[in-house]
């Protein structure tokens, strides 16, 4: 239904309803207003700002409109246009344009390097997809949960690098199985072979089996206290010993200055 804009707020006014207006940008955004429009059965309106107006022109937007209007044959009963008869043009379409439904054809992992010390791994990856790019990549170990995604590098936003490398912290076991998983631009997922990845003995564990092998008498090193705790231990111990020496020196210089006293006092009976 077309009707004029003072017509409809007054309608809108009577009945409590809100009408909603729109700004468009192109033919596509005025289509797509006015199909919703249609479908939820609300009256909206078309508008513009006034500094698009003045960027683009009133002939451009108004251009739009009409397109808009004679694409849904409407009619104006304000200005007197009839559309209604119009018929739209069609263009025969020898191949539809889909979107990716598959997933990217390869998606293989190997192994590069572990560190002495079987904190890290470097991995490569190699992913592709023919029908669009690599977007994210995803790892899990033991077929446990994924982590969280990371980014694909591309070459540009529809293109990527056929192959990444990556640093993956291990887990504290002996062997871990690590699988990777890609998406595409569509969100398709690929999930690439298991490697198997034998961790070498940490260092921890190293230096645990060495002291049980060393002789019983020795003291064991607490290898875990930091440089400031070994500092306050020694001055504790300096503090302990300073006191224990004050403690004997005046201890001493009281049983020195007793002896004198006796000594004093059996040389007067002496001489008395």
């Amino acid at each position: 239904m077309n009707i004029t804009m003072k017509s409809l707020l007054e309608w809108a006014d009577e009945e409590h309803f809100a009408v909603v207006s729109f700004n468009y940008a192109d033919l596509w955004t005025a289509l797509g207003i006015i199909r919703a429009a249609e479908r939820e059965r609300a009256p909206s309106i078309l508008q513009q700002v006034p500094p698009v107006v003045k960027n683009v022109g009133v002939g451009y937007l108004s251009g739009i409109g009409k397109a808009a209007a004679e694409y849904f044959g409407l009619k104006s009963p304000k200005t007197g246009e009839d559309f209604s008869g119009h018929v739209n043009q069609s263009f025969p379409i020898k191949e539809i344009n889909r979107p990716d439904q598959t997933e990217a054809e390869i998606c293989q992992i190997e192994l590069l390097s572990v560190d002495p010390y079987g904190r890290e791994a470097d991995v490569k990856i190699k992913a592709s997809d023919s029908d669009g790019y690599i977007q994210y990549y995803c790892y899990r170990f033991d077929q446990g949960e994924y982590s969280e995604l990371y980014p694909w590098p591309r070459e540009n936003w529809d293109s990527s690098l056929p192959e990444h490398e990556f640093t993956v912290a291990l887990p504290e076991e002996e062997t871990a199985d690590l699988q990777v998983c890609v998406y595409n631009g569509y969100d398709l997922k690929t999930e690439s072979n298991t490697i198997t990845i034998f961790i070498p003995l940490q260092e921890e564990e190293t230096e645990e089996i060495t002291g049980e092998t060393e002789t019983l008498s020795r003291i064991p090193l607490d290898l875990s206290m930091s440089a400031s705790e070994i500092r306050a231990e020694k001055g504790s111990l300096i503090l302990l010993i300073l006191c224990v020496s004050l403690i004997l020196t005046g201890s001493l210089y009281f049983v020195i200055r007793l002896l004198q006293k006796r000594k004093r006092r059996n040389k007067g009976h002496k001489e008395w």
